[in-house]
């Protein structure tokens, strides 16, 4: 059993560190895109939310390779516990949809 224990923790450490290189690679990917003009800032996208949802927390919020570009969905919860996702054109940060859950 020792031995069977010493391996489910190992995969965890495996599993967390692959989880922590897609989420540094993410965030690197964003980061040139953004220094190279191609997208608007996450933080532009996040305050127009805060702004027209001010009793509003972000949940989530990502940047994703859609058919129609790239796109920020960004999830928020009100304070009635509504939940919406919001996605916005990455490249002009204008609202394209959003969807109540």
């Amino acid at each position: 059993m020792h031995k069977l224990a010493r391996l489910v923790l190992l995969l965890l450490v495996v599993a967390s560190a692959a989880v922590a290189d897609a989420d540094n690679e993410d965030y690197e990917r964003a980061r040139r895109l953004h220094e190279s003009g191609v997208i608007v800032p996450l933080e532009k996208v996040v305050a127009r939310v805060r702004a027209e949802y001010p009793d509003s927390k972000v949940l989530e919020a990502e940047l994703k390779e859609k058919e129609q570009g790239l796109t920020y969905e960004i999830e928020i919860v009100d304070k009635t516990g509504v939940v919406r996702e919001l996605y916005f054109d990455a490249r002009s940060g204008e609202l394209m949809r959003s969807k109540q859950e």
